[in-house]
């Protein structure tokens, strides 16, 4: 990845030493991308929700819908892009899943006190262009 600060480096390999998605599984292991399971992924959102309106701190929900970049081939290549992306992108308290399988990404970010949604929506977007092409990023459809 182009453009990545030395500390995003050393995040990033250290990531993709520890992921399923190493060289070192074989091709038909399958793969989760460090995302979470449609229905265990909901299971959080409701769990946070109900945290949130308890704690008066509040989280926002992302949605990258990648249905028609992946209609488009190479969609194990694609998801690992934007899996690494989100990684850098994201908090170690931030949570990564399928809001629908194979349609929509969901990124809940939790504890957004003074945080910014244009900044962070910004940031996934230039973690993104240093992952994938322009066209590809052209098929993705970001939603707060």
């Amino acid at each position: 990845m182009k453009n990545l600060s030395f500390k995003n480096r050393l995040r990033l390999k250290e990531y993709q030493k520890n992921s399923v998605n190493s060289p070192g599984f074989p091709p038909d292991h399958n793969h989760n991308y460090d995302l979470y399971a449609e229905d265990y992924f909901h299971g959080i959102l409701c769990y946070e929700r109900k945290r949130t309106e308890r704690s008066k701190r509040p989280c926002l929900l992302m949605l990258l819908n990648i249905k028609e970049l992946l209609q488009t081939g190479h969609s194990r290549e694609c998801i690992e892009a934007i899996s690494t992306a989100l990684f850098l992108s994201t908090r170690e308290i931030d949570v990564k899943g399928w809001y629908r399988q194979n349609y929509d990404i969901g990124i809940l970010f939790t504890e957004l006190e003074g945080i910014d949604k244009i900044s962070l929506k910004n940031k996934i977007c230039n973690n993104l262009r240093n992952s994938l092409n322009h066209e590809q990023i052209n098929k993705i459809k970001i939603s707060l």
